[in-house]
């Protein structure tokens, strides 16, 4: 199974990146957060 890696870029400017061997269930996953991650609090800005 290949690896992908990817680039969001969030609501503050700044970006997120990871990796996953299953994209389509970590789309999900992310897309399904009705929080902001640790990621967006810690660096927004």
């Amino acid at each position: 199974m290949a690896g992908y890696t990817y680039i969001l870029e969030c609501v503050n400017g700044s970006y997120y990146t990871g990796s996953t061997k299953n994209l389509e269930v970590r789309l999900k996953t992310i897309s399904g957060r009705k929080r902001s991650s640790v990621y967006s609090q810690t660096y927004s800005g």
